[in-house]
């Protein structure tokens, strides 16, 4: 008998076909859509990750910067004020005689092997002169010096980082300092008198008032700040400043979240070592003069391609300097790294090396001029993406194997049925979890997804609530960075609070029936370069300038801060000739400073009197003179040199009547060098013309006037410092 086959069997047959085959389409399009989906959450997530990570790590390698930053520009202020005070103390110690307080005499003091008199404890000092003890003025000095132990004490003890303040007399061959435990704690096996002078009249070579890394008599590594200090007739006879330790200011990168390693440089291995993370991250400071490494793990030299060796031989070797540098790096990509250092202020990129890759961000230390970087090894960055690869792939595996077992039990099920159960297990939570990538993917962390749809969906999800948290933290995080940058931007706006402070304001001495005068500074940035002075010589003379130095930001600043006191206490000794000022001025610039920067000055000396100026120009714009009948004329042709700039250089007075109602303008090159949107300038002849068509008006309205129509020119374009010091003669 032929066998037949029912029409149930066929259509049971033919439908669980239908099933099958419907069944694993569905189950392919769930297996792909979900391996799709895991490929697109890891490539978005490692590209959010990889940006959002460098610019943190950016940020807070700028935040180190600001900080260490800040250590330079505190200890510069801090030595300006200890020789400020110890000058006036060897001016003031003659007049010292309170036996009551003599702190000399309290002392136990000895004379060692080697012929230094010196004492135990602190405030230290050491006498290397030719006599076996302390002439009488040398104990009142160190007497009265006595007085500036509680600041030196306060300076030395608040930051750890400063290994000590000191005051060193030339005259009398002795070292005043406050050093926390010197012997105690480095064990200083101090040398014969010759040796110990040599050392501390060595003429160390300052770059914004600091000098290069050296090996001091303690045997550590420093960095020394000083000023010199003054006599009665001018002339130095000492010098103050602050030894900053290396070996501390290293232990400022413990700040940051990295394995901090023994350094290449200098060997420091600091107390508070923070654990080894599983990846490599560390940071790292180099000198871009010479390309020093001043701080660099030993353990990543060899996979740099540095040399391991450091300074070695007899510590007693004095400014001994650090010798590993990073050109020496045999790894040519390592050498194509620091000439993006030097090319760049700073941003981040990628290196790789011994088969891993890296990201470095680096920037530059205001003051120093330092490059700070930090290296972060991609593995780290992206080990969340690559434990959701895992999980993608296990919830695939098991999805598949599920699925057939499903499918032999299932089998008669309808494929409505069927088919709405995969929609809902499925495609609608894979759904949800793609819209939650492509919020991610727009900086949007925050999600908390309800666990829903089958195991491995649900442990899918389960993954990317985790990821969401943790990037949400890590955004948390990268605020709070942020917000430090916004107080360190905070200190510098008191820095300029404080340099407005110190520019005078106008008052009755400056007001009055002879004359009116009238300045004003607008900055170009936070800080200004540019500055203006006036002050009575005498009753009957009355003295204004008006000055610009090279250059821009934090370093102009604090110059401009060092050049108007100079210029103001030469114009109260020399208050008859103005190119005397120049003179003395240029000179101790030149010799007591050594900054390469300069500064133009305009100097006037008015009469009160004989209605006359006496003048002298170093290299600035001339003066402007607005008299009856728009008579304009200038004053004072800029053919002399800019002040600290050549030790050998000659300046000339010359002298002008002022006339009743006639108007002196000096001014910076700011003023004119002004531009529009089209790059034309607003030039001396368009201010002339301006002037002309001004009414009598107060020399604070004038100024104020003048100003307000550059700004209106410049049309909201960036503009240079500009000063402007208005005169006017009434009777």
């Amino acid at each position: 008998m032929k066998f037949k086959i029912s029409l149930s069997v066929l259509f049971i047959v033919g439908l669980a076909v239908i099933f099958i085959i419907s069944m694993c389409s569905l189950a392919g399009i769930a297996v792909n859509s979900v391996r799709g989906l895991g490929k697109h959450a890891a490539l978005t997530t490692a590209d959010s990750v990889y940006r959002g990570t460098s610019q943190l790590y950016l940020e807070h390698t700028n935040a180190m910067s600001e900080k260490y930053s800040s250590l330079f520009i505190k200890a510069t202020l801090f030595a300006k004020l200890i020789a400020d005070q110890a000058s006036a103390s060897f001016k003031l110690y003659k007049f010292y005689n309170d036996s009551k307080n003599d702190y000399i005499r309290a002392l136990k003091t000895h004379q060692n092997p080697n012929g230094v008199i010196t004492n135990s404890g602190n405030p230290k000092f050491w006498y290397w002169g030719t006599s076996d003890k302390l002439s009488l003025n040398t104990v009142k000095k160190l007497n009265y010096l006595y007085n500036l132990v509680p600041m030196m004490k306060y300076i030395s003890n608040y930051y750890p980082e400063y290994l000590g303040t000191f005051i060193v007399d030339f005259e009398g061959n002795y070292l005043f300092e406050y050093f926390e435990d010197s012997f105690g704690k480095y064990a200083i096996t101090l040398p014969d008198k010759n040796v110990l002078k040599k050392y501390y009249l060595y003429p160390l070579v300052l770059k914004n008032n600091w000098s290069k890394i050296y090996r001091d008599i303690t045997g550590k590594f420093v960095m020394t700040t000083y000023f010199p200090i003054h006599g009665d007739n001018g002339k130095v006879i000492g010098r103050a400043g602050i030894d900053i330790d290396i070996e501390e200011l290293i232990k400022l990168l413990s700040t940051f979240d990295v394995t901090s390693e023994n350094d290449a440089s200098l060997r420091i291995k600091p107390k508070n070592v923070l654990k080894e993370t599983q990846g490599k991250i560390f940071s790292f400071i180099i000198d871009p003069h010479d390309s020093t490494l001043i701080s660099f793990p030993v353990k990543y030299c060899k996979m740099f391609g540095l040399p391991a060796n450091i300074n070695k031989g007899d510590v007693r070797y004095y400014h001994q300097t650090i010798s590993t540098k990073m050109d020496e790096s045999s790894i040519s990509e390592v050498k194509k790294l620091y000439s993006k250092f030097i090319k760049e202020k700073e941003g981040y990129t990628e290196i790789s090396l011994n088969n891993a890759n890296y990201i470095i961000t680096f920037t530059r230390i205001p003051v120093t001029n330092w490059i700070f970087g930090v290296v972060v090894d991609t593995n780290d960055v992206v080990n969340s993406i690559s434990e959701i690869k895992k999980e993608v792939n296990i919830a695939v595996q098991k999805l598949t194997l599920n699925f057939i077992l499903i499918s032999g039990t299932f089998i008669l099920v309808a494929i409505l049925v069927i088919t709405l159960f995969f929609r809902n297990i499925l495609l609608v939570p894979i759904k949800k979890l793609k819209t939650t990538v492509n919020k991610m993917r727009n900086g949007d962390y925050d999600i908390s997804l309800k666990e829903s749809g089958a195991k491995e969906i649900a442990d899918l999800i389960l993954s990317f609530n985790y990821l969401g948290k943790e990037l949400t933290n890590y955004t948390k995080e990268l605020k709070k960075e942020i917000g430090e940058r916004e107080r360190t931007e905070g200190e510098i706006s008191v820095a300029k609070q404080i340099q407005n402070s110190i520019l005078p304001q106008v008052n009755k001495l400056f007001n009055r029936t002879e004359f009116e005068l009238y300045a004003e500074l607008v900055p170009s940035e936070i800080l200004a370069g540019d500055f203006y002075d006036y002050f009575m010589l005498s009753k009957d003379k009355v003295a204004f300038l008006v000055a610009d130095v090279s250059g821009k930001g934090i370093s102009a600043a604090f110059y401009m801060t060092v050049a108007k006191s100079v210029l103001r206490d030469t114009c109260l000794q020399y208050h008859d000739d103005p190119a005397d000022v120049m003179l003395k001025v240029n000179k101790i610039l030149c010799e007591e400073y050594g900054i390469d920067m300069f500064i133009s000055v305009f100097l006037v000396y008015y009469d009160l009197k004989t209605n006359t100026i006496k003048y002298s120009n170093s290299g600035h714009p001339n003066i402007m003179r607005f008299g009856d009948a728009g008579i304009i004329d200038e004053i004072g042709l800029k053919k002399e040199p800019v002040l600290g700039f050549m030790k050998e250089s000659t300046y000339y007075t010359f002298t002008k009547e002022v006339k009743v109602d006639e108007i002196l303008i000096l001014f910076t090159n700011g003023l004119v060098d002004a531009s529009d949107k089209n790059g034309v300038f607003y030039g001396r002849n368009r201010f002339i013309e301006f002037i002309k068509k001004q009414d009598r008006k107060s020399a604070e309205d004038l100024t104020a006037d003048v100003l307000a129509d550059i700004k209106r020119f410049a049309g909201g374009k960036k503009i240079a410092d500009r000063t402007i010091l208005t005169f006017i003669r009434k009777q």
